[in-house]
């Protein structure tokens, strides 16, 4: 279960953090930044740490990764209508990497890999 491997939970919303930064950063420009954020990471971090252990629904689990986009949003001073527009962007953005990850995984563990010595030369026509 993932909520025992607290290492890889702490790693990937680490990775998220660091994406999600650089994403707010490139389009809201640093300057834009508010003085105290580590509040900001800190509910960015836990509302992560729900989405990725506990199990719930689709819509639950799109409704909790909005929550948790545009909390980070907040960390920045510009227009509300600018940090749900972007964070909704974000969202169809991470959506989509989600969904090709996930269908090359598919693919990848689909397809199986034998060895026969015999015909060893034949190997790549049945792959």
């Amino acid at each position: 279960m993932i909520q025992n491997n607290f290492l890889i939970v702490f790693s990937i919303i680490f990775v998220m953090g660091v994406q999600i930064n650089f994403f707010f950063n490139s389009v809201f420009d640093k300057s834009a930044k508010k003085q105290n954020r580590f509040i900001y990471f800190l509910i960015f971090g836990l509302l992560d740490y729900l989405y990725l252990v506990i199990p719930i629904s689709p819509i639950l689990s799109l409704i909790l990764q909005l929550l948790m986009i545009f909390s980070f949003a907040q960390s920045y001073q510009v227009e509300i209508k600018e940090k749900i527009i972007f964070s909704m962007f974000y969202g169809v953005l991470i959506s989509l990497v989600n969904f090709i990850s996930l269908y090359f995984f598919y693919t990848l563990y689909s397809v199986e890999f034998s060895f026969d010595p015999v015909n060893e030369h034949d190997q790549i026509a049945y792959t």
